[in-house]
C-alpha cells in the first residue's frame, strides 16, 4: 500500500435506494465536508479504485457518503466491506498527540516493565463493529487488542477524537512514544 494513502474507514452497508454508503470511520471524520474523492480498496486485492465524492455528511457514528457512479443500492451493495484510502495530503493534519491508525502498522511493541520487543503492530482488523490491532508477538502466538471506536471513545458529547486503546489480555506495553498501562490485576477483571 502507498505510505501516502491514509485509511479513513471501512463501508458496512447501504442507505436508501440511490446508492449512498453507510462508513465507519477509522478516526476522526473530519474529511466529511472537504473531501473530493477517496480510494476504494476491495477484497484482498492490493489495487484501489477511485471515486469522486458527491456528497458526504455524518450519521450518528457513521458517514454516509454518495460516490459518483454508484447511483442504485445494486452497486453499492458491491462495495460492501471495501476499506475507503485518500491521500494524506487531501486530508486534514491530525493534531497534535494524534496520529492516523496507519500509522501504528510495524511500530515495535515494548514491554515498560522490562523493555524487551514484545513484538510489531501488523494489521487493522474489523470484526462485529470492533476495530483490533493485530500484534505479531516475538516469541508465540499473535494477541488482540481492542481499538475502540464507539461512542464510548470517539464521540463523547458529539466530538470525536482520535482512536483510544484498551488492552486486553496484555499488561503494560508501549508502541514508540505511546504507553498503555494496564491496571487490571494479572487475570482479573475490571468492571
Amino acid at each position: 500500500m502507498d505510505n501516502e494513502q491514509v485509511r479513513i474507514g471501512k463501508i458496512v452497508g447501504c442507505h436508501g435506494i440511490r446508492g449512498d454508503l453507510k462508513v465507519r470511520p477509522a478516526s476522526d471524520p473530519d474529511w466529511v465536508d472537504d473531501l473530493e474523492q477517496v480510494n476504494l480498496q476491495l477484497g484482498n486485492s492490493q489495487a484501489l479504485q477511485t471515486y469522486r465524492i458527491k456528497n458526504a455528511w455524518q450519521h450518528g457514528q457513521l458517514v454516509l457518503v454518495h460516490l459518483e457512479g454508484v447511483d442504485t443500492r445494486n452497486a453499492a451493495e458491491l462495495l460492501i466491506n471495501a476499506t475507503l484510502f485518500a491521500k494524506r495530503e487531501d486530508l486534514p493534519a491530525p493534531q497534535e498527540g494524534q496520529f492516523w491508525v496507519d500509522q501504528l502498522l510495524g511500530l515495535n511493541v515494548i514491554d515498560v516493565q522490562t523493555g524487551r520487543k514484545r513484538g510489531i503492530v501488523k494489521d487493522l482488523l474489523s470484526s462485529s463493529g470492533q476495530d483490533y490491532l493485530e500484534i505479531q508477538l516475538e516469541d508465540s502466538d499473535q494477541t488482540a487488542i481492542v481499538y475502540p471506536n464507539n461512542n464510548n471513545f470517539n464521540n463523547a458529547s458529539g466530538v470525536y477524537h482520535r482512536g483510544t486503546f484498551l488492552a486486553q489480555s496484555v499488561h503494560d506495553f508501549t508502541i514508540a512514544n505511546l504507553t498503555v498501562n494496564n491496571t487490571t490485576p494479572q487475570n482479573g477483571t475490571r468492571a
